[in-house]
């Protein structure tokens, strides 16, 4: 909801966002969240916005690439590249008279579209991410969209998920069949 409340403002996402994404004592998972929030804020914003919302919000996401916590890289490497490839132009031939850092955003976009462990994480993810759109994300269709339930999410491992409720699910099994041992015990003693 916070991406459509900042669209309303769109003078204030640099005032609003920039601190946030530069605060590195925030936990992870909120920093992840705001490196959506900006990346949609980049990607959704009118002509007239698109290159002061860039070149305020882009700088304060690239370190969150080297975060040591794999969901934060991972998302920030999706919406990275989710960004420079709807700004970048494809055509490699302009590489030649590129700026030396309009080249190296076209190899971190090269980079994150062929490594395999990027691509694995898209293939995981991108359904999410393509799903999102800030103008329906606050009608009730958007805010209840089952969309992309059956996808899943690489930044919760499936497996480790589903370790955790098998474990969980076996420990409440065993209590209760210890209940239900215990009572049938004292019932019978009676």
């Amino acid at each position: 909801m916070r991406v459509s409340v900042l669209f309303n403002f769109l003078l204030q996402v640099g005032q609003e966002l920039v601190p946030l994404l530069r605060d590195y004592n925030m936990r992870p998972q909120a920093l992840s969240s705001y490196v959506f929030i900006a990346a949609n804020i980049i990607l959704h914003s009118t002509e007239e916005y698109k290159s002061r919302h860039l070149s305020a919000l882009l700088p304060c996401i690239i370190p969150l690439l080297t975060s040591h916590h794999h969901t934060l890289r991972g998302f920030t490497q999706l919406l990275v590249r989710q960004v420079l490839q709807k700004l970048l132009p494809s055509d490699s031939s302009f590489y030649a008279t590129m700026t030396l850092e309009e080249r190296c955003f076209q190899d971190l976009r090269s980079y994150l579209q062929d490594n395999p462990d990027c691509a694995r994480l898209r293939a995981s993810m991108e359904g999410y991410l393509d799903a999102f759109d800030p103008k329906k994300s606050v009608t009730p269709a958007g805010i209840f969209s089952t969309r992309v339930e059956e996808l899943e999410f690489e930044c919760v491992p499936a497996t480790l998920m589903d370790q955790v409720i098998n474990f969980l699910n076996g420990g409440s099994q065993m209590l209760n069949g210890q209940r239900c041992s215990s009572y049938q015990e004292r019932k019978l003693a009676c």
